[in-house]
């Protein structure tokens, strides 16, 4: 957790230089593998108007889940709302720009 949470460090271990390789490799693993989301760039009027909304809605449910304000068996709960506030929506419409990207 200490790399996601803090500042880049520098990679180097006095006494102990082959180090330096093993650890980069091993962060490197944990970065993703490339794929970007597929939506950036693309407009969604839901998401303009209501995806704030709805986005600080499931950062909310998150943290309540993990800060055992909440159990994890409401998760199905909260995503049945993050759809219906929105979420299906965006989906749709996402779905819809791509469709018109790729065919453009």
């Amino acid at each position: 957790m200490q790399y996601f949470t803090e500042c880049p460090l520098p990679l180097f271990y006095s006494g102990a230089p082959e180090m330096t390789d093993v650890v980069y490799e091993s962060l490197s693993s944990w970065l993703d593998d490339g794929i970007t989301n597929p939506t950036y760039g693309l407009y969604s009027p839901t998401n303009s108007t209501k995806g704030p909304a709805i986005g600080t809605y499931a950062t909310s449910a998150i943290n309540d889940v993990l800060l055992g304000r909440a159990p994890v068996s409401g998760w199905k709960g909260v995503v049945r709302d993050w759809r219906r506030r929105g979420g299906d929506a965006m989906r749709r419409e996402f779905e819809q720009a791509l469709e018109a990207r790729a065919g453009a």
